[in-house]
């Protein structure tokens, strides 16, 4: 209900079900600006930037590329493959594709933007530094956001995922699963929604993975207002086994080269549980660094702005936070060495 409450109270900033920009810039009908992969449209946004750089003034740029990007998805509204009923709405700083109702539509501007300012409030000039483009989310039945994601896996594992942000091709946006239509209001769309919104505002720091996911995570949970099951995160069926016993097979299943392989990310490419127990790790690592520095926000934003991956942000937590990684680990894991050690990352066995 307190979710419900502040997304659509009075305070959540107004959205339009339809797109009615400003007079956008003169731009050109150049095939050249988009190619196709399984019937659906990609733009070569390299090309597009180029001729923005050469044609119009930085301030145009921002508008310039928005208008590029509701060519776009007008293009992939139109296209068989991307599936029937899309429609093409736009708040304040999103613009949404979608195969949702009007209130469908509206319930989801209504949330990208609650979690937007929800993100900005906790992490201020972290999030979002300088954008004036909108963000585009893409909201696909299951058989067509399959084929979408697709092209950014050439011949890869894509892995089980109902939302992405997509880095690749050279334009940050949003992907996700849609839920049935009249389940569009559900929790699951929030939570996919809420955590690939924050990788999207973080992705220009170059976060350890295991720090960018422990913040989804957390915006995710906050948004939605609880956390989901243990075991349901996990990706195992244990009735009748108790949150402790769970957590201790949890905590017994991680060794001294497993934790350098989350550390340096590697374990996070497996295509089984071992990713689901890198999340996990993930958000009690987090969640215990923060009571650590006693919820400390200047210096845990500190932390976040100069952690790097290269060290998995050691050197930041000992210099914001006054605790390195590996003591952290040790409150969870008992004694080990469990510090990240980066000259062992390439010969890690996971």
């Amino acid at each position: 209900m307190e979710f419900l409450r502040r997304l659509f109270s009075n305070s959540a900033p107004p959205c339009q079900t339809r797109a009615t920009a400003p007079s956008p810039p003169a731009l050109p009908e150049d095939p050249a600006w988009f190619t196709e992969h399984e019937g659906l449209p990609y733009p070569e946004w390299q090309t597009i930037f180029d001729w923005l750089d050469s044609e119009l003034p930085d301030t145009g740029h921002a508008e310039a590329l928005n208008h590029t990007v509701r060519l776009w998805l007008t293009k992939l509204r139109h296209t068989a493959a991307a599936g029937p009923g899309l429609q093409l709405s736009e708040s304040p700083h999103f613009i949404l594709l979608s195969p949702f109702p009007p209130d469908g539509r509206k319930w989801t501007l209504k949330t990208l933007e609650l979690a937007r300012r929800t993100i900005l409030d906790r992490l201020s000039a972290l999030a979002w530094p300088d954008v004036r483009e909108k963000t585009v989310v893409l909201i696909l039945d299951h058989e067509p956001y399959n084929l979408y994601i697709s092209h950014y896996f050439p011949g890869g594992y894509m892995g089980r995922t109902a939302g992405l942000m997509i880095t690749g091709g050279g334009y940050a946006h949003i992907a996700a699963e849609a839920p049935p239509q009249e389940n569009y209001g559900d929790t699951p769309l929030v939570r996919i929604l809420t955590h690939e919104l924050t990788h999207h505002a973080l992705g220009r720091l170059g976060l350890p993975r295991w720090l960018d996911e422990a913040l989804a995570m957390s915006f995710e949970d906050q948004m939605a207002g609880s956390e989901t099951a243990l075991a349901d995160r996990l990706g195992a069926s244990f009735e009748g086994i108790s949150t402790r016993a769970l957590l201790q097979e949890f905590a017994a299943w991680w060794t001294e080269e497993r934790l350098q392989g989350f550390w340096s990310g590697s374990l996070w490419n497996s295509e089984d549980d071992e990713q689901a127990f890198c999340y996990e790790m993930s958000r009690i690592l987090f969640r215990l660094l923060t009571q650590a520095s006693h919820h400390a926000t200047v210096r845990l934003r500190q932390f976040i702005g100069e952690a790097s991956w290269n060290d998995a942000g050691e050197a930041a937590a000992q210099q914001h936070l006054g605790l390195g990684l590996g003591e952290v680990a040790a409150e969870f894991l008992g004694e080990g060495d469990w510090a990240p050690a980066p000259e062992r990352w390439d010969f890690v066995e996971t």
